[in-house]
């Protein structure tokens, strides 16, 4: 078998708000073909446009080759080691950041491309399901704007999300919606207060403290909420702030979303000290993302897949993922109920998982075991 094309998709919303932190209005879909007739269907939750781009150029050096060009007539049922040979065939190019983004949504094909050639779960190729149960919490954002608003609208959606059955809900007091550090205590005991022992909280604040000091005082006054983390505290690149966090507070420190390579999920587990690391498939890949939870486990540290995802598709990716971890205590999730404006995933891709008695069963194959709506797929399609 040999791969014989690579199609580079951007898709987008009629509307979208390029002020809010959103990233289900737009996703760059990856479709790659081969001489047996097999597709794989990958997604990237990057820039869209520049990742179509990345695909599409071609190459200028050794160090600067074409991705697209390096896969054709390679065999597709490689995918550790094609991660392997694109990663060092761009490294100029690559290497973090974008250009590594666009190797995680091929990888993603790639190994839907295996899962249906062998007539199997892409989980089983991972290695198999851990036995670990696949546990969403529901995922908590509504755009920019006052906290007294932004207070009423999650109330009502962390009362909805545990009708829904879900075991958490993480709450993202972000600057743009709730502005000072009084109301995310606020925000912490409202949310407790309201479903008590029934879930589990979180608290997601989007790297808004500028320094440890800060992030600690706040912290040691929401401890009595028992959050099962605190995701991104400092900015991404605060090694220093991030580990006199996790040292100086008994909540549990999470990064990770906007990493895409080992080395950075490596350096703030072992000098950050971070007690989680979150890869997303569709920004890390199958592959990239299976040795992180490797080196997590190895220093007794847990995974939480980032799911801010457009499509079904990344939700699906990540529960593959999720299913062969024995470290992976959840999994983030958007309910598409709770998020009617996101058309992407209401249209595009299916089938959506299910919540069962508060977990997602083992995802179905072969390979993602899903399928891209061409009709949705044209209607979107921007580039």
């Amino acid at each position: 078998m040999k791969i014989t094309e690579i199609e580079a998709i951007v898709v987008q919303k009629p509307s979208i708000d390029t002020t809010a932190a959103d990233a289900m209005q737009d996703a760059f879909i990856v479709r790659v073909k081969t001489d047996e007739g097999i597709t794989g269907v990958g997604e990237g939750n990057h820039t869209p446009q520049a990742m179509k781009a990345v695909v599409d150029a071609p190459g200028s050096h050794s160090w600067s080759q074409g991705v697209g060009q390096l896969l054709i007539d390679q065999d597709p049922l490689s995918p550790q080691r094609l991660w392997d040979t694109l990663y060092r065939s761009t490294v100029m190019s690559g290497r973090r950041g974008l250009g590594v983004a666009v190797l995680a949504a091929i990888d993603v094909a790639l190994w839907d491309i295996k899962g249906k050639v062998e007539n199997k779960p892409v989980y089983e190729l991972l290695g198999g399901a851990s036995g670990a149960p696949i546990r969403p919490y529901s995922s908590l954002y509504f755009g920019p704007g006052e906290y007294a608003g932004t207070l009423e609208v999650n109330l009502q959606k962390i009362a909805r999300s545990r009708e829904l059955g879900f075991p958490a809900y993480k709450i993202e007091p972000l600057s743009d919606c709730v502005q000072t550090n009084d109301q995310i205590v606020d925000f912490a005991h409202r949310s407790r207060d309201l479903v008590g022992d029934d879930m589990r909280m979180l608290i997601d604040v989007g790297h808004r403290w500028q320094t440890p000091k800060e992030a600690l005082h706040t912290l040691r006054r929401v401890e009595d909420c028992d959050p099962g983390f605190i995701e991104t505290p400092m900015w991404l690149d605060d090694v220093e702030g991030y580990r006199r966090v996790a040292r100086g507070s008994s909540i549990p420190v999470a990064i990770g979303e906007l990493f895409v390579t080992r080395n950075e999920f490596t350096e703030m587990m072992d000098h950050g000290a971070v007690d989680i690391v979150q890869p997303s498939v569709i920004r890390v890949g199958f592959t990239q993302s299976l040795r992180v939870a490797e080196d997590a486990l190895a220093r007794g540290r847990q995974v939480v897949p980032f799911g801010w995802v457009a499509t079904t598709l990344g939700v699906v990716a990540n529960n593959h993922f999720a299913a062969a971890l024995s470290n992976c205590p959840w999994t983030e999730y958007c309910h598409p109920e709770l998020y009617p404006q996101a058309e992407l995933r209401h249209n595009l891709v299916s089938p959506e998982p299910q919540i069962v008695d508060g977990v997602f069963p083992l995802p179905p194959g072969p390979g993602l075991g899903v399928e891209i709506d061409d009709d949705a797929l044209d209607h979107y399609r921007v580039a």
